[in-house]
C-alpha cells in the first residue's frame, strides 16, 4: 500500500501544473495572416491493411485532406501505404483523378504523394512540396529535461502525461490488498471513530470535488463527471496496465516489439449494438 500511495502521490504532484496556470482559447479567424504568410502543411495519412482499413474509406480520408481550405500551393498530402497492397495504388490513381477533375474547375493543384514499402515514391499530382525538418525526440526525462530548455511547469505537464501509465500499479493494488486483507481479518485503514480518518475522506472529497466542478464549469453535469470517473478508471487497469505490462516484458527481453493494426471496417452486428447502447471491449 506503501508504494501505492507514493505513486499516487507522485502524479498528483505532477498534475497541480495543469490547474496552476489554466489556458483558455478563443477563436479569432480575423487575426490570421494573408495567404502570403501562411506556413506550409504536410498531411501524412497512414494504412497497412486494405482488409482491416477499407480503401474505400482511406481515399475519402485523402480527398477530404486534398479539400482542405488553406492554399493550395502550400499544402502536401501524403500517403503512406506499408502493406504495399495493388488496390491502395490503384485507389490513389482513381481519387487523383477525381481531384484533378475538380481543381481544374477551380484553378488549385495541390500535391498528393503516394508511399508504398517506406522505400518507394509515386507523385501522382504536382504542386510544391514543403519544406520540413526531422526532428529528433529527447532521450531526456521530462523532469529533467526542464533545467535546460522548458519551464517547471511545462515539465510537470509532461512529466505527468509521461508517468500517468505508473497509475495501472496503484489501482491494482487498491483493487487486490484491500479485500485479501479484509477477507483476513486484518485492519489496513483507520476506523470511523480514528481521527486519521477524516484525512482519508477530506483527500476523496477535494479530488472529487475539483473534477465536479472542473465538469460542472465546462457545461457538463453530475453525470458526466461520473462517467468519467468510471472511464478513467477502465482505461487505468485495462489500456495502462496492458501497456506497462508490455513495455516491462519487452524491456526484459521477453517478447519483441510487434506491430498491432486496429480494424478500421464496420461491423454490422457491433453496430447495431452500439445504436441500442450496447457496448463491449471485444476490440480494444
Amino acid at each position: 500500500m506503501t508504494t501505492s500511495e507514493l505513486i499516487l502521490t507522485f502524479i498528483w504532484i505532477l498534475t497541480q501544473a495543469f490547474p496552476w496556470r489554466p489556458v483558455s482559447r478563443t477563436v479569432n479567424p480575423e487575426n490570421l495572416p494573408g495567404e502570403l504568410e501562411l506556413p506550409g502543411v504536410d498531411v501524412f495519412i497512414c494504412t497497412a491493411d486494405p482488409e482491416k482499413e477499407p480503401v474505400i474509406d482511406v481515399m475519402n480520408t485523402v480527398l477530404s485532406a486534398m479539400a482542405l481550405d488553406y492554399p493550395s500551393d502550400k499544402l502536401a498530402v501524403y500517403l503512406s501505404d506499408d502493406g504495399g497492397a495493388a488496390s491502395t495504388m490503384y485507389a490513389v490513381k482513381e481519387a487523383s483523378s477525381l481531384y484533378l477533375f475538380v481543381e481544374n474547375m477551380e484553378s488549385r493543384r495541390g500535391l498528393l504523394i503516394y508511399i508504398f514499402l517506406r522505400l518507394m515514391m509515386m507523385i501522382v499530382s504536382f504542386g510544391v512540396m514543403n519544406s520540413w525538418q526531422r526532428k529528433k525526440i529527447s532521450r531526456f526525462s521530462p523532469l529533467t529535461y526542464w533545467m535546460s530548455k522548458m519551464s517547471i511547469l511545462q515539465s510537470l505537464c509532461y512529466g505527468s502525461l509521461t508517468f500517468f501509465p505508473w497509475l495501472s500499479v496503484s489501482c491494482v493494488i487498491y483493487g487486490t490488498v484491500p479485500q485479501l486483507c479484509f477477507l483476513n481479518g486484518i485492519a489496513l485503514y483507520p476506523k470511523v471513530s480514528d481521527p486519521w480518518f477524516s484525512v482519508f475522506v477530506i483527500v476523496y472529497l477535494s479530488s472529487f470535488g475539483q473534477h465536479l466542478y472542473e465538469v460542472c464549469s465546462s457545461g457538463g453535469s453530475f453525470t458526466t463527471c461520473w462517467n468519467e470517473q468510471r472511464i478513467w478508471m477502465i482505461r487505468t487497469v485495462t489500456a495502462c496496465l496492458f501497456g506497462c505490462l508490455d513495455v516491462l516484458l519487452k524491456w526484459l527481453g521477453i517478447t519483441k516489439a510487434s506491430f498491432r493494426l486496429t480494424n478500421k471496417a464496420i461491423d454490422q452486428e457491433k453496430l447495431k449494438k452500439y445504436e441500442k447502447g450496447i457496448f463491449d471491449f471485444q476490440g480494444a
